[in-house]
């Protein structure tokens, strides 16, 4: 069977293309050739930092004042430096994942020029408005009736619907017509069922389909700091967050390793991003996917709460894997969130079996 992915832009989010790597990876293992829409970005001026900051601030005021349609957000439109447009994630995705670039919005063409048995959408924050530019393609809105389309761990990355009430039955529309639905959040069932009408089960997210074992074949060739560190991947890098881990690295008497591209002259490798964080001693992070791989190599981690980006998809995972925090603030992968990784994994395995079939 030929397959299609669409999902958010394959750029620099180290936890975006790694999802993808994985989802690619588990429908190959199951027999299927897969292809990737993958949405280039567009380069303009400024900084990167100053832009996220900003961008993550608006849309925090237009949620809360209920607005709904704020173009100014596009996340597609990235603010790179000359130096990053060769960032070493390029040659990662060149390696390890089919692509078809594509410009946005998808037309019925796109169909046409790269037919497939079945389409699916995720994961990542998918079907977030501001994420996702021209939503209505994030449900297949290009698609005709006839195809099969399921949606594999798609996020609202947030328990508040975003969507616009003007669009809301133009996307229940579409969203009926899936053969099979799955949300990364807890919270996403309902706001399937509330919203669109329809039924949706919560699965993994796609990067813990695979194991610690799979992720470590990708960096025997990457270089790690070989004493003890902890792993530090902050997206907002506040005074609090920023005090949270100097308290840390005093109590724990262990330098701070600092991980991404907010820290470096230049981005980090997807390697060398996991292979730091599979050798620390421990981890402190604001980022979904930074607690994830954490949880993965079976690393204390302490997850340091991001309002501005949304903690539904972390309070999600945590509940989902039954992890609590320590009184030092650390949560710890132990034999029952193993278990209850393992369970999950093969549930959403045998989801995308009986979807695929």
């Amino acid at each position: 069977m030929k397959v299609n992915i669409i999902t958010q832009p394959l750029f620099s989010n180290y936890g975006g293309i790694l999802q993808n790597y994985a989802l690619q990876n588990v429908i190959r293992q199951l027999g299927h050739e897969v292809l990737t829409v993958n949405v280039p970005v567009r380069k303009i001026d400024g900084k990167p930092e100053l832009r996220s900051y900003v961008r993550s601030i608006l849309n925090l005021i237009a949620r809360f004042r209920g607005c709904y349609d704020y173009p100014f957000l596009n996340p597609h439109t990235f603010a790179i430096k000359e130096r990053e447009l060769s960032f070493p994630q390029r040659e990662f995705i060149a390696k390890h994942i089919s692509t078809i670039d594509c410009k946005v919005p998808f037309k019925p063409e796109l169909r046409k020029e790269y037919p497939a048995d079945l389409w699916i959408v995720g994961s990542d924050q998918v079907w977030r408005p501001w994420c996702s530019p021209n939503i209505e393609n994030y449900f297949f809105d290009f698609l005709d009736d006839s195809t099969r389309r399921i949606a594999y761990a798609a996020s609202f990355g947030t328990d508040l619907w975003e969507i616009s009430p003007d669009l809301t039955p133009k996307i229940a529309a579409h969203a009926k017509k899936f053969h099979a639905i799955s949300v990364r959040e807890q919270s996403g069932i309902e706001l399937c069922r509330k919203h669109l009408g329809i039924e949706a089960r919560q699965l993994l997210d796609p990067t813990m389909l695979l194991t610690a074992d799979d992720y470590l074949a990708l960096t025997s060739d990457s270089d790690y700091p070989h004493e003890e560190y902890i792993a530090t991947y902050i997206l907002d890098g506040n005074k609090n967050n920023k005090a949270t881990v100097k308290a840390e690295t005093d109590r724990l008497g262990i330098r701070e390793v600092k991980i991404g591209r907010m820290y470096k002259d230049r981005f980090d490798s997807i390697e060398s991003w996991l292979a730091t964080l599979a050798h620390a001693k421990c981890v402190i992070t604001d980022s979904f996917h930074g607690t994830v791989f954490s949880i993965i190599f079976g690393k204390p981690v302490k997850i340091l709460k991001n309002n501005l980006r949304g903690n539904a998809r972390l309070d999600s995972l945590m509940a989902m894997l039954e992890l609590v925090p320590d009184n030092q603030g650390f949560c710890y992968p132990n034999g029952r969130c193993a278990d209850r990784l393992m369970a999950e994994r093969q549930k959403a395995i045998d989801f995308l079996k009986d979807a695929l079939n």
